[in-house]
């Protein structure tokens, strides 16, 4: 059963997901939910979020761990990396190096998913320097009409079906509404696909070398696709709307 469900997923469709950042649904919680972490020195700031898309697969898919890396590009398209996101279990439940066996989201196959959740930025501080010091963003911002372009790898600890442990990591490209802080994936690469439940810190750490080492950004900010920010979105976000849908 388990070699089945591997079979039938290596070749998953990620799916083109929508992550809304809404500390004004919770504010108690984003302003209070502050943690340390002390695998990476820093402090985790809890923010609430709500995250949909369709799931493509045919497959069930049960999420136990997720850990996001961002990034944001130089003028020369290389990646900086300005934080990182990781679920609440690895933050407040267990250590990153442990492996989180409590189910953080059951995707139904072929159908639309949403949920609404608290997800954890690291550095939030350092984040939000890394971008407003970057004079790139700017620049950005204006030709984007709002709307920037942001890398992100990221690894996920995965259940098929119920049956087989994965591990998958991948590459995004985001759209980011800098007003409303509506997220859109726009395509995301498969980087990997691993049988079991690799060390979450080892498979980001490797992962984030592979970005900021083998990685360029285009003239648009993204690294999978070839769309983008440019002649493309006016004023009204026109392209971000249509491009990005949900299915």
């Amino acid at each position: 059963m388990a070699g089945t469900a591997v079979n039938q997923i290596l070749k998953p469709r990620l799916p083109a997901y929508r992550l809304d950042i809404r500390p004004w649904d919770d504010p108690w919680t984003a302003l209070r939910e502050h943690v340390w972490v002390k695998e990476t020195g820093s402090m985790a700031s809890g923010i609430p979020a709500a995250v949909s898309f369709f799931n493509d697969n045919y497959l069930n898919l049960d999420v136990h761990a997720l850990w996001f890396d961002l990034f944001y590009m130089d003028w020369d398209g290389r990646l900086e990396r300005i934080g990182d996101l990781r679920d609440r279990q690895q933050i407040v439940v267990t250590k990153s190096t442990n492996l989180t066996k409590q189910v953080l989201w059951s995707i139904p196959g072929r159908s639309e998913f949403a949920i609404k959740d608290t997800l954890y930025i690291g550095s939030l501080w350092s984040c939000a320097v890394g971008m407003l010091t970057n004079p790139r963003f700017y620049w950005s911002l204006w030709k984007g009409g709002g709307h920037i372009a942001m890398p992100t790898t990221g690894v996920a600890h995965m259940r098929a079906n119920g049956q087989a442990k994965l591990t998958v990591a991948f590459v995004c490209d985001n759209i980011v509404n800098a007003w409303t802080l509506r997220v859109r994936g726009v395509d995301c690469a498969l980087r990997e696909l691993s049988p079991g439940w690799t060390n979450m810190t080892t498979a980001t750490d490797q992962l984030r070398i592979y970005a900021q080492t083998q990685l360029t950004a285009n003239t648009s900010g993204h690294v999978v696709s070839s769309n983008g920010l440019d002649g493309n979105v006016d004023s009204s976000g026109t392209w971000y709307e249509e491009h990005i849908a949900l299915k």
